[in-house]
């Protein structure tokens, strides 16, 4: 892992590396495969898992940057996004859960939204970056190289990704030029329906279920509210004042 300015982001592992492990992970070990499996699955030839060089676990670290898993004692695991990211049912959930797992490293998310989707050329890019990240054009430069890099590798992977809803928290185009929306969280809809009518407060579960339930605390208030024809006479007579 490597930082510029405030932003993290990885350099012994790439995003392939991250869809390999958790892939193998899924289809074989039940979402949680062991450290030295794992190794094996980035080619790595494993004699004694308890002796795996410090390197490895490093690359482990910037693999699970990329949100698809997680490290946990003796095991690398599957995120919820994984499952989502690797469905050989659904392409374009899986493009959408590639761009959501991308999404988790806040530098891609920023750079990809403000500049469009498009990487600069080699030499307008240190500056750029630099503005960015805020931070001088030495670092910019020394850091380039292994950002063009990762640009490079995922920028296709979120062009892939559909368009997303208008309730999505990358929805509007200008906050994305903006780089306001430093990363792509999964919205649901709220299991509960709420209005307020007057001095009446209705909240339901969202389902047909509690529409119904709904309508029968209604009708069952209907005898408590007066007509307009009592309604007037009441009028008819409250005692006037001057």
């Amino acid at each position: 892992m490597r930082t510029i300015g405030k932003f993290e982001y990885p350099d012994r592992g790439n995003f392939k590396d991250a869809l390999t492990v958790a892939k193998k992970a899924l289809t074989d070990y039940g979402g949680a495969i062991p450290y030295d499996k794992a190794a094996e699955a980035l080619g790595y030839t494993v004699k004694n898992k308890a002796r795996m060089s410090g390197y490895i676990y490093k690359r482990f670290d910037d693999i699970c940057m990329f949100g698809l898993t997680t490290r946990d004692r003796g095991v690398i695991r599957t995120t919820d996004i994984a499952v989502k990211a690797l469905d050989p049912t659904d392409t374009a959930k899986a493009a959408m859960g590639k761009a959501e797992a991308l999404r988790k490293i806040r530098i891609i998310a920023k750079v990809y939204d403000m500049w469009d989707g498009e990487i600069p050329s080699e030499t307008a890019f240190p500056a750029k970056i630099g503005q960015i990240a805020n931070v001088s054009w030495i670092e910019a430069q020394n850091k380039a190289e292994s950002l063009r890099k990762l640009f490079n590798e995922v920028f296709p992977y979120l062009k892939a990704a559909p368009e997303l809803p208008a309730e999505s928290p990358i929805q509007e185009q200008g906050a994305r030029r903006e780089g306001i929306m430093e990363s792509l969280e999964p919205t649901t809809p709220s299991p509960w329906v709420e209005a307020k009518v007057g001095g009446v407060y209705i909240r339901i579960p969202r389902s047909m279920k509690g529409l119904e339930t709904a309508r029968k605390l209604l009708d069952l208030m209907q005898p408590e509210i007066p007509t307009e024809e009592e309604t007037e006479e009441q009028t008819k007579d409250e005692p006037q004042t001057d």
